[in-house]
């Protein structure tokens, strides 16, 4: 909240099991666009006809495209998500659960 309190929206979540409800979790929705995709150095499939990506081979970051935003999505592909090295870390040091961070090229060499 005090790192990009604009960037996304939490949604509280309720965890039901048979032996009881968790009402302390929360769904990180990401409301931030941005276009971040290198295309000189990528390698997009797109739809025949149409100008969306139907598949990633190679993706790589379009350097400074996050602007003071920390958390985005990416605009050409919505599954994608950025975060900035600032909330890496935060996530890391408050051991939040139920996600991983990876670099695109690990992602997509």
């Amino acid at each position: 909240m005090e790192l990009c309190p604009h960037d996304f929206q939490l949604l509280p979540a309720r965890i039901k099991t048979p032996d009881a409800s968790i009402d302390d979790y929360f769904l990180l929705n990401v409301t931030t666009e941005i276009s971040g995709i290198d295309h000189e150095n990528s390698i997009l499939i797109l739809f025949r006809g149409y100008r969306e990506i139907m598949k990633v081979e190679r993706l790589r970051y379009a350097a400074g495209s996050m602007g003071s935003h920390h958390l985005a999505r990416e605009t050409e592909y919505m599954p994608y998500l950025w975060a900035s090295d600032v909330v890496v870390r935060a996530f890391e040091k408050e051991k939040f659960k139920g996600c991983k961070f990876q670099p695109p090229e690990y992602i997509h060499p």
